[in-house]
């Protein structure tokens, strides 16, 4: 199955890329400190809720930009939270596979 990017010419992608990177890493700052409580199980319902929004968006636009480990683990976290409310230890390891993959993302 072809890329969501891979119509694209290269120059575009790269361009299109470097704004989303920009957005990516707002978005880390964001969330990392929720990331910590999660995998600390210290979060609480704000934070579950912040970082489903943030999964979830992750989940739907990594792949438009070539980064589709990032959509993967954003849906992987996001379906976690939508119906695993109980499940901490999965959430805080399904929450750090996300930071892990804007890192990876971020380069």
């Amino acid at each position: 199955m072809p890329a969501a990017t891979d119509h694209l010419p290269p120059e575009l992608l790269v361009r299109l890329q470097r704004t989303y990177r920009g957005h990516l890493a707002e978005t880390r700052g964001l969330i990392a400190p929720m990331v910590d409580r999660a995998a600390a199980r210290t979060a609480g319902s704000a934070d579950y809720a912040a970082l489903r929004h943030h999964a979830h968006k992750l989940g739907g636009s990594g792949a438009s930009y070539g980064f589709g480990r990032l959509s993967q683990t954003g849906k992987a976290l996001d379906e976690l939270l939508r119906t695993e409310a109980g499940a901490a230890d999965a959430i805080g390891r399904a929450a750090q596979d996300l930071l892990a993959a804007i890192d990876e993302a971020l380069g």
